[in-house]
Parts: C-alpha cells; sequence; structure tokens
C-alpha cells in the first residue's frame, strides 16, 4: 500500500516537472522567435514555425520523462 501511494506520488512530481519544464521551454522558443526580423518570418513560413516550435517541446519533454523514469 505504501509503495503505491509513493509511486503516485513520484508520477505526480515528475510530471509537474515535466510541465513546468515545457511551458519554460515554450516561453524561450516563443520569445526567441517574436524577436525575429520581418524577413525572417518572409522566408519562413507561420505554420512551419509553429510545427516546429510544437514538435521541439513535444520532443524535450518525451526525452526528458524517458530519462526520469528509467534513471530510478
Amino acid at each position: 500500500m505504501l509503495q503505491g501511494i509513493l509511486t503516485c506520488g513520484y508520477i505526480a512530481l515528475l510530471s509537474s516537472f515535466g510541465e513546468r519544464m515545457a511551458a519554460r521551454l515554450r516561453c524561450q522558443l516563443f520569445a526567441a522567435v517574436i524577436v525575429q526580423d520581418i524577413a525572417f518570418f518572409d522566408a519562413h513560413k507561420t505554420g512551419e514555425i509553429v510545427n516546429r516550435h510544437a514538435t521541439a517541446t513535444s520532443f524535450a519533454l518525451a526525452h526528458a520523462c524517458f530519462i526520469l523514469c528509467y534513471t530510478d
């Protein structure tokens, strides 16, 4: 019973950490994109920028969770 409670707490902490990390990464990426010159947006499609932004944060979150879960 105790092991189940501790495992639940562990997973909740990992989830919270992962979500905070992903949110911080999204903010940093958005800040880097928003300061670009107009020429940057002329050369790159908006959909491509959004797709790369989402993919990068999802990949980073999945990778971090994998490392944290399997280095137990």
